[in-house]
């Protein structure tokens, strides 16, 4: 028990080491999520914290879908220990959430979200339940929730009537 309780001080002032980082991203990776962090720790109030999250669909791991400057990890513990995968969801809490955008006709455009809460449930295959999403986008409070659909290998993005990615509007309400 003392052996315990002294893993679980060292892991609060350090670290995981690589390998865990890994297994961890190796978990998300199986949801969908192809996800990098430049750290993770265990914080005894709070659970497994993530810094610096770089966050991108599976199928296309090069492209950095958000950047979270901290994010909780909400772990299963009896999955985690029949050796399942045992992340539940992501909890962003007053973070700083950076999303790139689709380019027009100028080029690319980064979205920043400050004070940005959410908590991403997975709930089936492909699919990421968005819960009590709040931050000032753009200078806005905004407060939503929904569902975000990963990209399938077949539908790829979606090309409006002048062969446009449909969220090109996006990038073009930013500026």
């Amino acid at each position: 028990m003392g052996l315990l309780i002294a893993v679980v001080i060292y892991f609060d002032r350090h670290a995981l080491p690589p390998f865990l980082t890994r297994r961890v991203e190796a978990q998300l990776l199986q949801r969908g999520i192809a996800a990098h962090f430049k750290s993770i720790q265990l914080d005894i109030l709070r659970g497994v914290i993530a810094t610096d999250a770089a966050l991108a669909d599976a199928r296309k791991p090069d492209r950095v879908l958000a950047r979270i400057d901290r994010l909780q990890i909400d772990w299963g513990w009896h999955r985690l220990l029949r050796g399942e995968n045992a992340i539940n969801d992501l909890r962003i809490a007053n973070a700083t959430v950076i999303l790139p955008t689709p380019a027009d006709e100028i080029g690319p455009e980064i979205f920043t979200a400050s004070e940005a809460s959410a908590i991403l449930r997975f709930t089936e295959e492909g699919v990421i339940q968005l819960d009590k999403l709040t931050g000032i986008y753009s200078g806005i409070r905004m407060h939503m929730s929904g569902r975000i659909k990963l990209q399938s290998d077949t539908l790829a993005l979606r090309r409006g009537p002048t062969n446009q990615n449909h969220l090109v509007a996006v990038t073009k309400a930013l500026r």
